[in-house]
């Protein structure tokens, strides 16, 4: 994909926290930058509990190919992140959330961005086709994840059963080592064991 074999920027927000960040994750022709990596582990992490992980280098190359697509369009494209990677105790004390989120895996995030519905979001994510994509309309936000391919919407709290699932085509796997070497002293993941 042409927009992948450049300079990788993310222009993030996470109101919780009152973090604002814009920075390069990945320099074309060089490789991962070490900063910018960390500074998107850093705005993803589970704030509440305080734990910082190695997000998943497809999940920051989703929420890049958004942007890119709303920058090319010329519409708002700052990303204000409601959750990122959440602990296996976040996760269980959310009502509703699954018990084998990807968010635990740092493979999700719930994001929105102001200016643009969640309709219209949620359609641009599902058109870019990498993972799942789940509407959530009276919250105000979408989840994104690089798991299945597969979308569902939820109205009123109720989880409605998924529109359609696809088995995804990618590899989902990472490679563990240029992680462990961009971020030594955190935890490890299941998905990069």
């Amino acid at each position: 994909m042409v927009a992948l074999n450049r300079d990788r920027w993310l222009d993030l927000e996470r109101p919780d926290s009152g973090e604002k960040a814009s920075f390069c994750y990945f320099r074309g022709g060089k490789g991962w930058d070490v900063g910018g990596y960390q500074k998107a582990c850093s705005i993803l992490r589970d704030v509440k509990f305080k734990s910082t992980v190695r997000m998943s280098p497809k999940l920051l190359d989703l929420l890049y190919l958004i942007q890119v697509w709303l920058r090319i369009n010329r519409l708002p494209y700052k990303i204000l992140v409601n959750s990122g990677y959440r602990t296996p105790q976040h996760n269980s004390k959310l009502e509703g959330a699954a018990k084998q989120s990807l968010h635990i895996k740092a493979m999700a995030a719930d994001i929105r961005i102001p200016g643009l519905s969640v309709d219209n979001l949620g359609k641009l994510a599902q058109a870019i086709g990498v993972g799942g994509v789940g509407f959530y309309p009276t919250k105000g936000f979408i989840h994104v994840d690089v798991g299945k391919v597969r979308t569902w919407r939820v109205a009123e709290s109720t989880v409605l059963e998924p529109e359609y699932w696809i088995v995804e085509l990618l590899d989902p796997s990472t490679d563990a080592q240029w992680l462990a070497n961009l971020a030594p002293d955190w935890p490890e993941l299941e998905m990069l064991a």
